[in-house]
Formats: structure tokens, sequence, C-alpha cells
């Protein structure tokens, strides 16, 4: 469920009129499809060539478009890419159920937010190569999700 839904939005922002969302979407993708050693070349030639491209992708966590696109999934009520950001009941339904993961998932998920972090925070210049690296390095030691949350409180 939740990654079908981090596919159909990758398609709407791959091909999306905005340039900006449709700029970062493409990243996503190409990201994810690169860390599986898949070919990008030609998925943009249409919505159905992509369509078809990321259903053959294996879903993963590690995946940058899935990773992108999780907090949307939370936020949206029912799953529907059309109520993002939902903040009735529904939409903190579907955040309970979010929030209800695993120690184990929820600090794979702490993890790449923290990652992703340290990617801005490097290809910004707030931090040095080095000093990236070296979170990098830290963020792969936690062994459990309340190391994670004590290292950091």
């Amino acid at each position: 469920e939740w990654y079908d839904f981090t596919r159909r939005l990758a398609l709407r922002g791959a091909f999306a009129e905005n340039e900006v969302q449709r700029k970062y979407a493409r990243e996503f993708i190409t990201r994810s499809l690169s860390l599986e050693g898949r070919n990008t070349e030609g998925v943009f030639e249409s919505i159905e060539k992509l369509h078809e491209t990321l259903g053959a992708l294996s879903p993963s966590p590690e995946h940058m478009l899935w990773f992108e696109y999780n907090f949307l999934f939370v936020l949206a009520a029912g799953g529907s890419i059309e109520r993002l950001g939902d903040h009735g009941p529904e939409g903190y339904e579907q955040r309970r159920r979010f929030y209800s993961i695993s120690d184990e998932g929820k600090l794979l998920f702490a993890r790449h937010v923290a990652a992703y972090i340290v990617f801005l925070a490097e290809s910004t210049g707030i931090v040095s190569e080095q000093e990236a690296g070296k979170a990098r390095a830290r963020l792969n030691e936690y062994t459990g999700y309340r190391d994670f949350l004590a290292d950091i409180a």
C-alpha cells in the first residue's frame, strides 16, 4: 500500500507542470533506480514507460522515492494523494498507524531522515565533506531506536 502510493506520487511528480516538483521527483526516481543498478536512460520518455519501470522496482526503504514521499503518505487521509496533510480524524488515524511501526522500522526511518539532513547540510556547504562523513558513520552505528533518541535528546 505505502509503496504503491509513493510510486503514484513519483509518477505524478515526474510529469508535473511545476519545474521544481518535476526536477526533484525525477531525481528521487533516478537515485532509486541507480541504487538497484538499473538503467535510467529513457525512463522519462512517457508516463507509461516510467510506470512500467517503477512497477519492476522491488519495494525498499532505501529508495529515495520512498523516503521523500513517505511523509506525504503519513499525512494523507486514507492513503489518498488528493488529501495530503489531512488534519481531521482520518488523517490522525493514518498517522497513528504509521507511528505504530516496529522499533527497527522507526530506527531505519529516523536514520534516513537524519542522513537526508546531513546530505542537505553538506550540499549547501553548512558542513564539510569530512564532517558529513563522520555524521553518516555515527548514524550507521545505532543499533536501536532508543539509542538514536537518547543520543539526540
